[in-house]
């Protein structure tokens, strides 16, 4: 009877809003060593402003629309010291249905077995990989966009035979997922910066103690979430697109807009620079008296 017949049944938990203590078995003691991180990283040209491990703060300008940033999620300190009988299993869901209206999910990298990764260089059984929809479905490579969490899933050995093949590691990589930014705070509607968690929503982790014959036992865990921050856009009165300059394209998205109000097809709210309610004459005049700045 493999230990993935028990460990690997369950399927990805959809708007799960918090990690239970310890995942389905006993709480963690308090301040336990094992933990499960969530890490993003800005990719260049992107720049994390908050440096810090754990959060990412995207600038305000140049404007990220279109830049990308990972997030890694790592299992730290399951050493032999802390978890003696080695992990045998790990599972982990991944959130992120609350970033959807300014970032999308472009790829992913499953890190088990891999150099740097969880269980690296040891033969394991994959149970779940991959991105998922809000109702737990697989989604495949061609609709990332209905894409709401990550999970991934691993065993290794089993109840009857030795298992031999456990891992200990100070660090190790479960997954990478590349995000692309699609959108960012508008000043123009009073939007303040964009901030949210990204969370792992249900995790569990295993080693091989057997309590009872089909059982398995739980290693006690913490979790440090990651945060994504995106600031408001520098702006400059006329930079209809913020992309940090005045030029030819905004221009031409006042003209498209001109006239407009409210609730109209060509609304743009950018375009009313003075925030009168109308796309009109001042904004235009607004607009060329600002033509060419750029920032920085």
């Amino acid at each position: 009877m493999l230990m993935s017949s028990t460990f690997l049944v369950q399927s990805v938990r959809a708007n799960t809003n918090s990690v239970p203590p310890g995942g389905v078995g006993s709480p963690p003691t308090a301040g336990a060593p094992v933990y499960f991180s969530v890490e993003p990283i800005a990719i260049s040209p992107l720049i994390n402003v908050n440096v810090s491990v754990n959060g990412l703060e995207v600038p305000s300008s140049p404007s990220p629309l279109g830049q990308n940033f990972t997030v890694e999620i790592h299992l730290r300190n399951a050493t032999i010291a802390n978890v003696p009988a080695g992990v045998v299993g790990v599972y982990v869901d991944f959130d992120f249905a609350n970033i959807l209206n300014y970032c999308k999910p472009i790829g992913f990298n499953n890190m088990v077995g891999q150099p740097g990764g969880v269980f690296a260089g040891i033969f394991a059984v994959y149970g779940l990989n991959g991105l998922f929809d809000i109702n737990g479905a697989p989604v495949d490579d061609g609709s990332y966009d209905q894409a709401t969490q990550y999970a991934v899933a691993v065993v290794i050995g089993d109840y009857y035979h030795n298992v031999s093949a456990v891992w200990n590691g100070l660090d190790g990589i479960l997954a990478q997922i590349t995000f692309q930014i699609i959108g960012q705070p508008l000043r123009a509607l009073n939007q303040s910066d964009f901030y949210s968690q990204l969370p792992i929503t249900y995790a569990e982790l295993i080693d091989p103690i057997q309590v009872s014959e089909g059982t398995y036992q739980e290693i006690p865990y913490s979790v440090v979430q990651g945060t994504l921050k995106i600031d408001d856009p520098v702006t400059i009165p006329g930079d209809l697109n913020l992309d940090g300059r005045v030029s030819l394209q905004d221009l031409v998205l006042l003209a498209n807009a001109y006239g407009s109000k409210p609730g109209d097809r060509n609304w743009n709210p950018n375009a009313d620079i003075d925030g009168n309610g109308v796309v009109d004459l001042v904004d235009f005049v607004l607009l060329a008296n600002h033509y060419g700045l750029h920032y920085p």
